[in-house]
């Protein structure tokens, strides 16, 4: 069955009707067979007395005379078996019958619910998109304004990027959010960032209890930093200090006044960056250049701190490198457990 899809045999109201209708159907199975071996019986017996009957019409004697009326007795108490029988089956009939219309009648409204969740899951998707463009327009609003007031003070805007790198290419936000979702997950479960609890049940616990300790985030490549204020805005997963950088300087500066991150944002050379003062980098793609872009995976796997978690769609080959293990759902992210 397809991950995220119901189906009718998920439904509890549409399992129960299937079950009892099986077993109105093992019941009428039963009941017709019952019916058919007294029928059988019957029916010889019946045989067997005409037989007798004409062998008696001959003058066969006292013998063939006990013979007819015993099998006349058990004719007799065949019939009423299987009018006992008929009647079994009439009741077994009513009970089928009700069982089949209560498994149809769950069926219908097994798929009017699933009508209305498909109404409800397009109209959340659609709601999502609309929010997506509506957030992403907001940010190309800031984003234009700042950017026509730093050219109008005088300054260009312009930045030749190396040729080995791609201008800053971001990643669509549900998938963004989806990854921060899933780091999320795994730093629950993770007992190298696992809270102790507090011993002394006398006194207040926060509410609800940490399920680990605050992380500190990078972004390799940020440009103008739209990712760092998502991960601190949408709050998915308990974010600490958080930063990023890019080689760009015109990007960096633009966002330090667009999203008011100052300091956080910084210039520097993913290819010459220590990875080991974060716990979890997240990266794009960076790099054009298929040789530098194994270089950078090379240095993040080697520079990162153990138990760190790199967030890297679009990574050229991070399983070369055994320091890494794949964790989560899909090939996007990983921890350094060597």
């Amino acid at each position: 069955m397809t991950q995220g899809r119901k189906s009718s045999l998920d439904d509890p109201m549409v399992v129960r009707a299937a079950l009892a209708l099986d077993d109105a159907v093992t019941g009428l199975a039963e009941a017709v067979e019952q019916q058919a071996l007294h029928r059988t019986r019957a029916h010889k017996l019946a045989a067997q007395i005409d037989k007798l009957a004409r062998d008696l019409s001959r003058g066969w004697g006292m013998d063939t005379h006990g013979k007819l009326l015993a099998a006349t007795a058990r004719h007799d108490a065949e019939r009423k078996f299987l009018e006992k029988a008929q009647r079994a089956v009439a009741r077994a009939q009513g009970r089928h019958a009700r069982a089949l219309e209560a498994y149809c009648d769950a069926f219908d409204r097994h798929y009017a619910m699933m009508a209305e969740l498909r109404a409800a899951l397009d109209h959340r998707q659609r709601q999502g998109a609309a929010l997506t463009r509506a957030l992403q327009y907001l940010f190309d609003i800031r984003w234009r304004a700042e950017l026509d007031a730093y050219e109008s003070r005088g300054q260009s805007a312009r930045f030749d990027l190396p040729e080995s790198s791609h201008d800053y290419i971001p990643v669509d936000i549900p998938r963004f959010f989806d990854l921060l979702i899933q780091l999320d997950r795994q730093l629950s479960v993770d007992p190298a960032y696992a809270i102790a609890e507090p011993q002394d049940e006398s006194g207040p616990k926060p509410e609800p209890f940490p399920r680990y300790r605050a992380v500190s985030f990078l972004e390799v490549g940020c440009g103008s930093g739209r990712n760092l204020l998502l991960a601190r805005a949408s709050q998915l997963f308990r974010l600490g200090r958080s930063a990023g950088f890019d080689i760009n300087p015109v990007a960096i500066e633009i966002g330090r006044a667009t999203f008011g991150l100052g300091e956080d944002l910084l210039v520097a050379d993913a290819l010459e960056y220590d990875y080991g003062g974060f716990d979890v980098i997240y990266t794009f793609r960076p790099l054009s250049d298929l040789a530098l872009q194994r270089r950078l995976e090379a240095r993040m796997a080697a520079t990162m701190r153990k138990d760190a978690y790199l967030l890297a769609p679009l990574s050229l080959d991070l399983g070369l490198y055994p320091e890494l293990t794949q964790v989560g759902q899909g090939p996007d992210l990983w921890k350094k457990t060597g």
